[in-house]
């Protein structure tokens, strides 16, 4: 990762990204878009075939019922026939649907061009009998254009596809004509034929909330003009329901002079779809978060490396210049008492040797805090913790920092009670507050105005807090001022001196301590850095902890 991150610059990198996040994204809602059409179309044939299932078992419950009567026991039969047309193919030729029963005989008989009903009706009145017989016939091409009349867009009817040469169209075709029959000996039942509809709707997961409606439909010869009349036979709606001006309707034409029609109501299936497809889609969203979180991660860990990769330069150009400054100074008056004889003077050389001691005492504690760091990440790294008089240490670290600094200075301490004590590792709490001391001065005034305080918290804990009255951060750059090689930008001033590694060594050794610093600051008006140490049992409780995980860290 960090090696394409220098081949490509971070600009480069993110486009790429995004574009592959988009890229995804685009063809996810193809995906889901075509597999939601086809479910949707998938429902509309559903929704068709449980019309056609529902009409034949309905048709049946009613030939077992006719059955059980003997006053109107009869039989049904259906014949079907083909002949070669012109180009040698197989063509429907006609059908003849033939019902008989006692009294009663009918005959319906279509082909291409003519329909023809005979009924025969049987009685005996007075001992003579009585015959009566009907004969009903039509052209077939007037069934179509009936059938046009009612298929345009604004009509009652949806437009019937033409007979085809399908198993399918040939199971509705014998399937209308065994109507045909069943209906002169009993009218179909609409509530039979909902209920079985809304069963089968069910077991395709189909929303079965429906009005249903009967229609039967004529053509009346009004003035030499043909005019369509429509009788409303049965209607059956769910509970609650009405249709919207979104619903839909499909039409079943149960009988085959098309003239018998089932209406089913529904509002759009698209609901019905989207909750067969929740889980696919409840999928597909939750791997484009983890895409995007990944590709994000990636996008961050990419700035953050950037970020990082920068503050090593400035680190290295900083710490260069940190270490130069003491050695070179060191040198010269090592080389003054060398080659210059100023040794020769007592007050000079002890001068001098001060100046170097200082020099060296001052690149002995960069090294010290730069090791320190390093040696934090290993897991043989130990605190050595004791019992420490808080008001001991303080007083330490104070004269420390006024023997190193030129600049003057004023730090007033309050430690209360006198007898405060915490148990923390002497070198590295006197390194923590030196760090805090050196930046109270640095970024101070021409005079340096510090305060050290140490006392007990409402909840037991131990703080030691170190105030000044500098140029103070802003809250953008509190956010970041513990982060490792992180320094408080000043445009191209360099006066003052730092490395960033003082304010995150003493967050890591907190840490380590089971405790945590805090900043409070204004620009402007200083900065107030706060030690909070654990409680005593808290602390002893947690050094347990800590150590049996280093140990298991050590084993493993």
């Amino acid at each position: 990762m960090y090696f394409c991150s220098m081949k490509l610059p971070l600009k480069t990198i993110t486009i790429l990204v995004c574009t592959a996040l988009a890229a995804i994204f685009l063809f996810q809602l193809y995906c889901l878009h075509n597999l939601y059409e086809t479910r949707k179309q998938e429902m509309e044939e559903s929704i068709a075939e449980a019309l056609r299932i529902s009409d034949y078992n309905e048709m049946v419950l009613r030939i077992a019922k006719l059955s059980q009567k003997t006053q109107t026991h009869g039989e049904v039969s259906y014949a079907t026939g083909y002949k070669m047309d012109v180009n040698n193919q197989m063509v429907y030729a006609g059908s003849v649907t033939t019902v008989r029963q006692k009294g009663y005989d009918a005959i319906i008989m279509k082909d291409e061009e003519l329909t023809d009903t005979i009924t025969i009706r049987r009685d005996s009145v007075a001992g003579k009998r009585h015959m009566r017989v009907d004969v009903h016939s039509y052209d077939t091409e007037e069934t179509e254009k009936n059938k046009a009349l009612v298929s345009g867009g604004n009509g009652l009817f949806s437009a019937v596809v033409d007979d085809q040469k399908s198993v399918r169209d040939l199971t509705q075709m014998m399937q209308q004509g065994i109507h045909n029959g069943i209906d002169l000996l009993s009218e179909p039942d609409v509530a039979v034929f909902d209920s079985l509809l809304t069963l089968r709707l069910q077991e395709h997961h189909i929303d079965t909330s429906h009005r249903l409606e009967q229609f039967h439909f004529h053509v009346n010869a009004v003035d030499e003009t043909d005019t369509l009349g429509i009788d409303t036979l049965n209607m059956i709606t769910t509970p609650h329901y009405q249709p919207t001006e979104k619903a839909v309707h499909y039409d079943y034409h149960y009988t085959s002079s098309q003239h018998d029609l089932y209406r089913l109501w529904m509002e759009p299936v698209r609901v019905s779809v989207l909750k067969s497809l929740k889980g696919i889609i409840a999928t597909s969203l939750l791997t484009l978060i983890v895409l995007a979180f990944t590709f994000w991660y990636l996008i961050h860990t990419l700035l953050k490396q950037k970020t990082l990769d920068e503050m090593k330069s400035d680190f290295t150009h900083n710490i260069t210049h940190e270490l130069k400054t003491p050695i070179a100074v060191a040198y010269a008056a090592n080389d003054a008492l060398l080659h210059f004889h100023q040794g020769e003077d007592a007050a000079t050389r002890e001068k001098y040797l001060r100046v170097s001691q200082e020099q060296l005492q001052r690149l002995g504690d960069m090294v010290e805090q730069i090791l320190s760091v390093s040696a934090e990440r290993q897991k043989n790294f130990v605190l050595k913790l004791e019992v420490l008089n808080v008001k001991e240490v303080v007083a330490a670290a104070v004269e420390t920092q006024k023997m190193k600094n030129g600049k003057p200075l004023h730090i007033a301490t309050a430690i209360q009670p006198d007898d405060l004590t915490l148990t923390a590792d002497r070198t590295l709490l006197l390194q923590m507050l030196g760090n805090l001391l050196d930046n109270a001065v640095k970024y101070s005034a021409a005079e340096a105005d510090i305060n050290v305080c140490g006392g007990i918290t409402r909840d037991g804990t131990t703080f030691i807090s170190v105030s000044d009255r500098g140029i103070g951060i802003t809250s953008e750059q509190q956010r970041h001022i513990f982060e490792k090689f992180y320094r408080v930008p000043n445009g191209n001033l360099h006066n003052v001196k730092g490395h960033g590694l003082g304010l995150y060594y003493v967050a890591t050794m907190m840490r380590l301590h089971r405790g945590s610093v805090s900043v409070d600051s204004k620009p402007g008006e200083g900065s107030t850095f706060i030690l909070h140490f654990p409680k005593p049992n808290a602390h002893t409780l947690n050094l347990l902890a800590w150590l049996m995980g280093g140990m298991l860290i050590s084993f493993l």
